[in-house]
């Protein structure tokens, strides 16, 4: 059924080509890893694989464009991600379009977007704002990377969603986005309604020569359900980065309330699963905290390629569950974490990458506590088409 629906889209789209601009594109990334984890009470273990999307997400999309009038322009953004070691869709299978399906409207007051999109605090999607702006590598390289400030969990695309950005003024420029329910497959969640989460986010952004600024503050209205019903969360980032010539340097700090633990399974980018079972956590839950992190990169362009460098550090506290009670034991997280990367560009649409990472994580509970030490050493390529 998916695969006859991709393939009308795609047809659709090269019907479409004679009143537009229609642009069939994407990325084919695949990496080997060499992956180390060794948690409390079990020892270390050590696992080689094939990965994908590790520096760009291998994807395919369909770009489209009409001009409506001279100050008007309609554009369309179709894009799913998918996995190149197996061939399936990748993040998820309930979506045809998992990174982006937007209707966007480009206008001397600014761009309209409406659909399924990347919050403006992601890497992904085309309304992504901060991520690529304060930090030197991608998500792709996981939580072995320190690659972010967040070590907490949210949507990071969102359906039925509405987005401004504002035209850039002296250098000042505004996006704002309000979701009305991030993920309408949930079953039983109605858009905007207490049954479904909901997302609102506003970032200033102001870019002058070398230097880039960026202040944003965003909430999480979580979904009530039988477990409880959570505060809503709140979170404010700000940071940056300033090119000096031989070097940009990437700097962000970030302070959150009533944000979701990234424990479960649909989140593998941010949990160190048998690290969590060691220290009496259930998984299948949703836990609260508050915390912060701070965030520092570095991209050094060389004449053959590019290093990159990151690390962060991130501490969470004031656990709680969905109906508010404090997790017994009062657990604290901290996580220190950093990598760095290499690119060597063999063309202009194919790059060879290495990358090696190291982090520990650490768990202080009065009833049990402990370090999870992980590292992660790879190879890959990508290209573009």
């Amino acid at each position: 059924m998916k695969k006859s629906l991709i393939a009308a889209a795609l047809l659709g789209a090269l019907a479409f080509q004679a009143q537009a601009e229609v642009t069939i594109y994407g990325v084919a990334d695949a990496s080997i890893t060499y992956q180390y984890l060794k948690t409390p009470g079990h020892g270390s273990t050590n696992t080689v694989s094939m990965d994908s999307g590790t520096d760009r997400g291998s994807r395919v999309g369909i770009h489209a464009t009409e001009k409506l009038t001279d100050r008007t322009q309609v554009e369309v953004i179709l894009e799913d991600q998918f996995a190149l070691d197996s061939g399936v869709q990748q993040q998820d299978d309930k979506h045809l379009f998992h990174r982006e399906a937007t209707l966007n409207l480009n206008t001397d007051y600014g761009r309209f977007g409406f659909g399924r999109m990347g919050t403006s605090m992601s890497q992904i999607s085309s309304w992504c704002v901060v991520g690529p702006q304060i930090s030197a590598i991608g998500p792709g390289y996981g939580p072995y990377s320190g690659t972010s400030v967040w070590f907490t969990s949210g949507q990071s695309q969102m359906d039925n969603t509405i987005a401004w950005r504002s035209p850039r003024f002296a250098g000042f420029a505004l996006t704002a986005q309000y979701s009305g329910n991030v993920d309408q497959t949930v079953a039983g969640s109605v858009e905007n309604k207490a049954s479904a989460e909901r997302y609102a986010s506003l970032t200033g952004e102001f870019k002058r020569g070398a230097l880039t600024l960026l202040a944003a503050v965003d909430s999480h209205l979580w979904a009530s359900s039988a477990a409880g019903n959570p505060d809503n969360s709140l979170q404010f980032t700000v940071g940056g980065n300033y090119d000096f010539g031989p070097a940009r340097l990437f700097l962000a700090g970030n302070y959150f309330d009533h944000m979701k633990l990234a424990l479960a399974a649909g989140n593998p980018s941010w949990y160190i699963a048998s690290g969590f079972d060691d220290f009496g956590l259930d998984k299948a839950m949703n836990y609260y905290a508050k915390g912060y992190g701070v965030s520092a990169g570095v991209s050094v362009p060389l004449s053959y390629g590019k290093i990159g460098f990151n690390a962060t550090y991130n501490k969470v506290k004031d656990v709680e569950t969905a109906n508010g009670t404090a997790v017994s034991g009062n657990p604290e997280f901290e996580r220190a974490a950093g990598t760095v990367t290499y690119e060597y560009p063999f063309s202009k649409r194919t790059t060879f990458y290495v990358s090696a990472g190291y982090g520990e994580q650490k768990m202080d509970r009065a009833t049990n506590g402990g370090t999870v030490k992980f590292a992660r050493a790879l190879f890959g390529i990508d290209h573009n088409f």
